[in-house]
């Protein structure tokens, strides 16, 4: 009788070990699938930020200066697009919601993948105040603009006068702010594009030997 209790109890614990582990390997499929659609958002979010900057800088640059229509109209176009966050946190939210978390058995892993969610809401945060930021700039001067919807994306086109622009001192305030954002968005977005990489590589050395 004792023999069949324990074989039976062994058997149920290796059923469970199965279970669970088959449990790890599809949590750990589906996080690899999420992250790779999360890299690929955040290096598209990084270029929008840098590009953002970039462009910024180079008007500041021109204070004093006659720059064409054409060279200001190109950078300010650089700058009017915003990404917002689209992060997929699915299935880390159900495993969380769930306290199915211990089911992936490497700790270190939990860590990673915890930390880097901790950081999606404020970055999120970040993304929202950078479309805001954006708003900001180009209200003191849209007299002088004029925003052609037409194309893929929405257009800025100078009708006024370019001085006028670059001496504004609402619109070149407003700048200062919006390429602090632009800047401390792009140093996220490439802490967390490095974060998701280490992830990455860590759930597919765990699925290889799960």
């Amino acid at each position: 009788i004792f023999l069949g209790v324990s074989l039976s109890f062994a058997a149920e614990n290796i059923r469970e070990y199965r279970l669970d582990r088959a449990s790890e390997r599809e949590s750990l499929e589906r996080l690899i699938r999420g992250r790779e659609n999360d890299l690929s958002d955040f290096q598209i979010s990084l270029g929008t930020a840098d590009r953002g900057a970039e462009a910024i800088a180079w008007i500041h640059a021109q204070s004093g200066a006659a720059p064409s229509r054409d060279s200001l109209e190109y950078h300010l176009n650089q700058f009017l697009v915003c990404s917002a966050m689209a992060a997929n946190s699915s299935e880390y939210q159900s495993l969380k919601s769930s306290g199915d978390l211990s089911v992936l058995r490497d700790l270190d892993f939990r860590e990673e993948l915890t930390a880097l969610y901790e950081m999606y809401p404020m970055v999120a945060e970040m993304h929202i105040e950078d479309c805001s930021a954006r708003e900001a700039v180009f209200e003191p001067v849209m007299d002088a603009l004029r925003i052609d919807p037409s194309g893929a994306f929405p257009r800025v086109r100078i009708e006024g006068d370019v001085a006028e622009i670059l001496t504004n001192r609402r619109f070149l305030n407003s700048l200062s702010m919006a390429h602090s954002i632009r800047v401390v968005l792009g140093i996220f977005n490439r802490r967390l594009i490095s974060r998701l990489e280490d992830l990455r590589t860590h759930a597919l050395e765990l699925l290889a030997d799960s």
